[in-house]
């Protein structure tokens, strides 16, 4: 059934900047939102996009297919990344007036149960929107405390953001929502964010062996993301996760992972040396502490100790695309080239986009003097990452040496 919008919704929404879309007229947008309105249900579902996008752009397209059928459904965007800070920029110029704004629109709506969901900036705002409409929270991977050193707000939060909210930690203390986090152990960043938070009434934090930053990703090939989400805006539970970790379960291992990271970013190898040897043997079952140090022993240029340590991280977490590409990279490095180029042409068949992966298998080729079937894996990584220093030098001297196709 098409869901057709009552004419004073549409009137308070179109103005200003919001345009009715040709494809149904039941769905009303603007750059920063796109509201697709169910009559029959008295849900609302708010889908927070992450990072980059603008313009009328959204994550999370797919599950809000699937979701319109029972539930109304806003996707949102922030514009610049700004975490969500200042709010929704449809939607007033603080994070007061979006709040106000939705709130408004869910009275109209007739919607008396209010859901967020988010990835990373999305997730974040998720939980700042969620704890202002007394929402039910579902998040991936976050920065609980924005800005810290490494984390993704530092690198990508926009210079204009006004920091008003921080730290999640304060306020969802002060609100105790209903609130599920869901990190990768892959991924230290999210797993430190997560860890800041455990033991706040309200919130049940999830940490997945094998995942990275892409909690989003894991679900939905698991799982199926918009089935997943279904169960979370049902109040059902939400179904296992197969890899569910025990990572949260230690807060010292993910201090000091952290703390190790910290070091890795002023390239202080030997200080992350330093924490993570000791860690591994305190912690030996530990997927990320093994991943972190062999990272920080290939950076020393210790690629067969950092490889004995990927051997573990690949027999544990199979799926973990990262790990098996360092382990290539050690064996490249360590010119067992057959071997190397298996699990790099592995990793091609679920990345033919990958530009590092590409430029691998063809300076395996160029090692083992097979130039002509080289320049094809170069000159496509070169065309995926222009920028990169290392790609566009290896292509100039196989052309230099008149390398043909």
């Amino acid at each position: 059934m098409t869901a057709i919008i009552k004419p004073p919704l549409a009137d308070k929404l179109t103005a200003p900047g919001a345009t009715k879309k040709n494809s149904s007229k039941s769905e009303i947008s603007g750059n920063n939102f796109l509201l697709i309105p169910n009559p029959s249900s008295t849900k609302l579902v708010l889908l927070f996009s992450g990072t980059y996008k603008s313009g009328g752009r959204f994550d999370f397209w797919n599950v809000a297919q699937a979701l319109k059928t029972s539930a109304n459904v806003l996707l949102l965007n922030n514009g610049k990344n700004q975490w969500y800070q200042q709010g929704i920029p449809d939607f007033g110029k603080t994070l007061a007036d979006s709040i106000a704004h939705i709130q408004k629109l869910a009275k109209e709506l007739r919607a008396t149960e209010i859901y967020t969901v988010g990835v990373s900036m999305g997730g974040f705002g998720a939980a700042l929107f969620g704890s202002g409409l007394n929402a039910k929270v579902l998040a991936f991977g976050i920065d609980s405390l924005v800005c810290i050193p490494g984390s993704r707000s530092l690198k990508s939060m926009h210079p204009s953001t006004a920091i008003d909210i921080p730290d999640l930690k304060p306020l969802l203390i002060s609100r105790k929502l209903n609130f599920t986090l869901i990190v990768g152990e892959m991924d230290i960043l999210d797993l430190y964010g997560a860890a800041r938070l455990v033991g706040i009434p309200g919130i049940k934090t999830i940490s997945v062996r094998g995942m990275d930053h892409g909690g989003g990703r894991y679900i939905d090939k698991t799982k199926g993301l918009a089935s997943y989400i279904k169960h979370f805006i049902h109040n059902e539970a939400l179904p296992a996760l197969n890899e569910e970790g025990q990572a949260l379960d230690s807060p010292k291992l993910v201090e000091r992972l952290y703390e190790a990271h910290c070091f890795g970013i002023d390239a202080k190898w030997d200080q992350s040396l330093e924490i993570l040897d000791p860690l591994v043997k305190s912690y030996p079952m530990s997927d990320i502490a093994h991943y972190s140090l062999a990272l920080t022993l290939i950076k020393l240029k210790k690629y067969k100790e950092a490889r004995d340590h990927l051997n573990f991280v690949a027999s544990m977490t199979p799926d973990f695309i990262s790990g098996r590409f360092y382990l290539a990279y050690c064996l490249r490095m360590e010119k067992q080239y057959k071997a190397a180029l298996h699990l790099f042409f592995d990793q091609l068949k679920e990345k033919p986009e990958s530009a590092p992966t590409l430029f691998n298998i063809g300076s395996i080729l160029v090692s083992m003097d097979k130039l002509n079937e080289a320049l094809p894996f170069i000159k496509k990584a070169v065309e995926i990452q222009p920028n990169k220093k290392a790609y566009s030098q290896k292509l100039e001297s196989l052309t230099k040496n008149k390398v043909s196709l």
